[in-house]
């Protein structure tokens, strides 16, 4: 079943795109190019704002594990 889901989702068969209904944002609570955590969330709060539906998640030290354990919950 993984495999015709695979080839459904991305085949070049249709111009249909999957639908959105989400888009979950782990911010990381390190420095990356002189941005802090506290102005990175407000940078996706603003970003968010023109989005729609955009969550915004504390991804505390290591957002891959946040994402990993919020796909888990989820």
């Amino acid at each position: 079943m993984v495999g015709s889901a695979k080839t459904s989702l991305f085949s070049d068969k249709t111009n249909e795109k999957p639908k959105i209904d989400k888009v979950v944002i782990f911010v990381g609570g390190g420095e990356r190019n002189g941005i802090d955590k506290e102005e990175a969330t407000h940078i996706w709060e603003i970003y968010a704002q023109h989005l729609g539906n955009v969550e915004i998640v504390d991804g505390q030290k290591n957002p891959m594990f946040a994402a990993k354990d919020y796909a888990r919950e989820n």
